[in-house]
């Protein structure tokens, strides 16, 4: 069975880590981002990764986090769907990066459930109200 620890603390929010184990290999995923944070065994993890939750909050890599509500760069930080324009936060020079400050990455999700073999997170955006 997959198991819930405490990952740190984020403005007064407890941020968690989902465990699965699977025979000898394991994944943690954090409520941070839902962020990827372990995908090895005990003794050798194949992501890159930070080793507190800080490392993922001040991390501009965006190293094992979900990216959205759109990823990729976005040229002049602006598009425009049916005429109208829709302005991005600049965040890479004159581009939008993943989303800027929006970016699913930077928000904490809420663990949902876990089981032997999967882990649900959920995310409330604002469009989502």
């Amino acid at each position: 069975m997959g198991h819930i620890m405490e990952f740190g603390v984020i403005d007064g929010k407890k941020v968690e880590l989902a465990i699965l184990k699977k025979g000898k290999f394991v994944v943690a995923i954090s409520s941070f981002g839902s962020t990827i944070v372990w995908y090895g065994t005990k003794d050798r993890n194949y992501v890159t990764y930070h080793k507190s939750v800080e490392g993922y909050v001040n991390d501009s890599t965006y190293m094992g986090k979900t990216i959205g509500p759109y990823a990729n760069r976005i040229n002049g930080a602006k598009f425009y769907v049916d005429g109208i324009v829709y302005k991005l936060d600049k965040n890479d020079g004159e581009n939008s990066l993943h989303s800027g400050s929006a970016c699913f990455g930077n928000k904490l999700w809420t663990i949902d459930g876990i089981s032997d073999n999967m882990v649900t997170l959920s995310l409330c955006t604002k469009e989502e109200g």
